[in-house]
C-alpha cells in the first residue's frame, strides 16, 4: 500500500523542481539499484551523496546543495566509455544538452593522433587544409603544427546524438506516450527532441 501511495503521489502531487531533483538523487541511491557507472557498480558513493540531502527525517530544502549533489550523482551514473558502464545515447544527449563539447581537450596531440589509422589522420589533415605526407608520422606532426595553441576536436568524439539511436530510444516510450503519441513526460521530451543541432567548428583558434 505504501508503494502504491508513493507512486500515486509522485505522479500527481505538486512537487517543486528542486525537490524533484533531490528525489531523483535519492532514488538512484536506493538499495534496489545497481548501476555499472564509470566509477564501478558500488553504490556507496551515491548513497553518501544522497545522505547529504537528508536532515533528520526530512529532505533538505537547500537549493544549491541539491543542485551540487545532483551534478555529482550524475557523474556517478552517466558514462560514454565503451565498456559495461556505457550509458548509451542518453549520455550523448546529456553532453550535448549541457555543451560538454567545450570541455573536451585538444585532440591534435601526438598521443591522440597516434591512436588513429593513417587514413583517419589524413582525413583530419584534410579537415584542416593540411597536405598529407607519405609517412603518417609526418602528417601527424603537420596537423599538430597547424593547430598550434588552438583546439581541434575529432568529429566522432563530439556529443552529437545519432538520429537512429534517438529514434530507437523514442520507440521504447510505450506506456509513457499519451494517446496522441506525444511523450507524457515533458522534461524527457525536451531532452530528446529539442536537442540543439549547432556545434562549434572542428578547429578553434
Amino acid at each position: 500500500m505504501r508503494t502504491a501511495a508513493l507512486h500515486k503521489a509522485l505522479l500527481e502531487a505538486p512537487v517543486p523542481d528542486d525537490t524533484l531533483i533531490a528525489l531523483l538523487v535519492l532514488a538512484l541511491s536506493g538499495t534496489n539499484i545497481r548501476i555499472d557507472g564509470p566509477n564501478g557498480g558500488y553504490s556507496g558513493d551515491r548513497r553518501a551523496l544522497a545522505a547529504t540531502l537528508i536532515e533528520g527525517q526530512f529532505l533538505t530544502a537547500g537549493g544549491d546543495l541539491v543542485r551540487q549533489t545532483a551534478r555529482r550523482t550524475l557523474t556517478e551514473v552517466l558514462s560514454c566509455r565503451q565498456d559495461i558502464s556505457n550509458s548509451g545515447v542518453v549520455a550523448i544527449v546529456a553532453g550535448e544538452t549541457i555543451a560538454a563539447d567545450s570541455y573536451l581537450p585538444n585532440m591534435a596531440t601526438e598521443d591522440m593522433l597516434s591512436c588513429l589509422s593513417k587514413p583517419a589522420v589524413e582525413r583530419v589533415a584534410g579537415e584542416l587544409g593540411v597536405m598529407p605526407f607519405q609517412r603518417g608520422k609526418d602528417t601527424r606532426a603537420a596537423v599538430i603544427v597547424k593547430v598550434g595553441e588552438g583546439r581541434f576536436i575529432l568529429s566522432q568524439a563530439r556529443f552529437n546524438p545519432d538520429a537512429a539511436d534517438i529514434a530507437a530510444l523514442a520507440a521504447t516510450r510505450g506506456p509513457f506516450a499519451s494517446a496522441d503519441g506525444e511523450c507524457s513526460c515533458r522534461s524527457a521530451q525536451m531532452i530528446l527532441f529539442s536537442v540543439s543541432l549547432e556545434h562549434c567548428p572542428p578547429f578553434e583558434a
